[in-house]
């Protein structure tokens, strides 16, 4: 049955995807009521309210009133984004960070893994090893051997800082109350964040 709308005030999106509306609706059948419109309502009034209070005839739509729960998950992410740059921060103490470089640590690693099975290595085929003799080491083989145990050093250290990233995300992720949220933040144990 179609209604006649005499006014509509207050209007509140009902959900975050902005597909409902809740207002106080004046219809001449019924007098004032709270009504849900919706953007595929059934009834035509329904659409219609919907439609104007999009288009601002009964004043601007206010947000959609989230819940605790929706603040504590907000608030959980934002401590899961700080658990990341720790994490991030910590590991530029042990290297330098950026996505060039981090192709130069891998194409060294991988530079030493061919260097290992050669028996007579040219040093133009090994040019990011070669750019350091002299520097980290007097020939090619001094300079792979550091680029290893600087790797293997620093997989421990990763795995370390890994741990303490996801353990701590997990346990912020687990929190029941924002109190919790901080608690699991600060218990995170994360390495030393310094070489040596």
């Amino acid at each position: 049955m179609a209604l006649t709308i005499v006014s509509a005030s207050e209007p509140v999106w009902a959900n975050a995807e902005h597909t409902m509306i809740d207002l106080t609706v004046r219809f001449a059948e019924l007098g004032s009521v709270p009504f849900l419109a919706t953007k595929d309502d059934t009834e035509p009034h329904g659409k219609i309210l919907f439609e104007r209070a999009v288009a601002g005839a009964y004043g601007a739509v206010a947000p959609y009133p989230k819940s605790s729960a929706q603040d504590l998950a907000d608030y959980k992410t934002s401590l899961m984004a700080k658990v990341d740059a720790k994490a991030e921060q910590i590991r530029g103490t042990y290297l330098t960070i950026g996505s060039g470089q981090a192709m130069v640590y891998q194409r060294k690693g991988e530079e030493v893994a061919r260097l290992a099975n050669d028996p007579d290595p040219d040093p133009a085929n090994y040019p990011i090893l070669s750019a350091t003799v002299g520097i980290e080491g007097a020939t090619i083989q001094e300079v792979a051997a550091l680029v290893n145990a600087t790797q293997e050093a620093w997989v421990k250290i990763a795995a370390a800082i890994e741990t303490a990233r996801l353990g701590g995300k997990a346990a912020i992720d687990a929190a029941t109350s924002v109190q919790a949220a901080n608690e699991a933040f600060d218990a995170i144990k994360w390495p030393p964040n310094y070489p040596g």
